[in-house]
């Protein structure tokens, strides 16, 4: 990992444990990775969900704006 990534990896809220055990799928369907981003959301705060999959959440009714 290059300096930059240690350094926001520190700085964020990462849940190292729930990520080790919880790794994304390799080639992820698009309701993988909703899947995913929705758990993830819930047990780590490392990072924002991507705007592309956030509003394909809303349009499904599985999160709010």
């Amino acid at each position: 990992m290059n300096p930059e990534t240690l350094y926001m990896m520190k700085k964020s809220r990462l849940n190292k444990e729930w990520h080790l055990a919880h790794p994304m799928p390799e080639h992820p369907t698009l309701d993988q990775r909703l899947e995913w981003h929705l758990e993830h959301a819930k047990h780590c705060s490392c990072r924002e969900m991507p705007p592309r999959l956030r509003e394909e959440l809303v349009k499904r009714k599985l999160l709010q704006k």
